[in-house]
Order: structure tokens, then C-alpha cells, then sequence
């Protein structure tokens, strides 16, 4: 008699399949009940078994691997952690295509050109998109280049505090295209609120990943 609804003329990969089901302590006491229970005259097929303890180990040490790499990203995590507090009171860029305004001050705009352009035009909008102020930067060679915003509208009126999104065009001749931006600022502190660490520069969330330069300490 065998007590088990194990099926011996399936294929390993569904042997495997099975064990990833019942857990590995559910299968190992499944596969005892069944020799204990097997048939003397018709007892299992020692390949069988055989093949069933060999995917039974190789499940075995692919959970102790998960469990070492689970360790290893949680080490990693806490590393990042303590990195991101080292970046406390330095200055960074980051990818992004925003502009803090905080207590009237804007951050600085950066942007990337590969190719020199005859005009670059510098856009800001609020929340609702609606564009507050275009800034003309003029003509450009490749490479980096900032602008500061002054937090004025275009007719000179402050804006409020708070997230704007930045547009930067770039025109030579009759061809004009979108030019990759990133924002400069000073990290203020971290947030350890998600799953991940984030830079806070000012009132805006920076994730770790986005920074793509660090500078010394704003002291001096």
C-alpha cells in the first residue's frame, strides 16, 4: 500500500514543481510515510527514489542560497543607509526634471548637451502644467551647463513654494530636441520611510540611484 498521491513516472522537473508546492519538511515527510507504508512486494524503484532525493537536495540548497542572498541584500541595504547619511550637508546633482522652490530660493537647473546648440530654451511649470517662465539661455557648446531660476513668474510675481517641472529644448538650425536634465542641491537629510533610502534636498525626495555626482562638504 503507498500512501501518497506522488505519481513515480512523472518527470523530475515535476517532482521539483511538487516539493516547491508541499514545502521542503511536507515532502521529506510525505516520502518517509511512503516507504514506510510501500509494498514489500512491489517496493519503490530505486532510480525513482533516487532521482526524487536528488531534486530534494538541489531544492534544499537553492533555499539556503535565497536565504544568503536575501542576507546579502539586506546588508546591502544597510550599507546604503549609511551611505546616504554620509551625503548629509554635501552638494549633489542628481537625474531629474524638477526644480525645488524652497523659502523663495530656487535649486539650480542642469542639463546635458552632447552637441552644441544655437539657442537652448529652459521651461518651467507648476503642479497643473501650466508653464510659469521661459528662460533663453542662449547658444551653447557641448557639455554641462546651469541656470539658475529666480522663482518669478513671467510677469516678475513670486511663485510659491513647492515642485516645478523643468523643459529643456534645444534648437540648431531647424532641428530642436528634449536635452536631458539634472538638478544640484544640497542634501538635508534621509528618509528611511520606504524600502529604500532617500536624499532629501530641501522638501524633495531624491532616490539613491539618481545621484550622479557627489562634491565635498558645503563647510568652507
Amino acid at each position: 500500500m503507498i500512501v501518497s498521491d506522488v505519481t513515480y513516472n512523472e518527470q523530475p522537473t515535476q517532482t521539483t514543481e511538487r516539493i516547491d508546492q508541499l514545502g521542503q519538511d511536507a515532502f521529506l515527510t510525505l516520502l518517509l510515510t511512503q516507504l514506510a507504508h510501500q509494498d514489500p512486494l512491489n517496493p519503490m524503484d530505486s532510480l525513482e527514489f533516487t532521482s526524487q532525493l536528488s531534486q530534494f537536495s538541489e531544492l534544499e540548497q537553492m533555499v539556503g542560497l535565497n536565504d544568503k542572498l536575501d542576507d546579502l541584500l539586506l546588508y546591502q541595504s544597510s550599507l546604503n543607509s549609511w551611505q546616504g547619511v554620509g551625503m548629509i550637508d554635501r552638494e549633489v546633482d542628481a537625474v531629474g526634471d524638477w526644480v525645488a522652490l524652497d523659502d523663495g530660493t530656487a535649486g539650480i537647473i542642469g542639463y546635458q548637451l552632447d552637441e552644441g546648440c544655437s539657442q537652448v530654451t529652459v521651461e518651467i511649470y507648476d503642479g497643473s502644467g501650466r508653464l510659469v517662465r521661459a528662460l533663453d539661455h542662449g547658444a551653447r557648446e557641448a557639455g554641462e551647463h546651469f541656470i539658475e531660476w529666480d522663482g518669478k513668474d513671467s510677469f516678475g510675481l513670486k511663485m510659491a513654494d513647492g515642485q516645478y517641472l523643468v523643459s529643456v529644448t534645444g534648437q540648431e538650425g531647424e532641428m530642436a530636441g528634449s536635452i536631458p536634465t539634472f538638478v544640484r542641491g544640497v542634501v538635508t537629510g534621509v528618509s528611511f520611510d520606504g524600502t529604500v533610502p532617500l536624499l532629501l534636498m530641501g522638501s524633495k525626495e531624491v532616490p539613491f540611484a539618481s545621484v550622479i555626482e557627489v562634491r565635498g562638504t558645503t563647510e568652507g
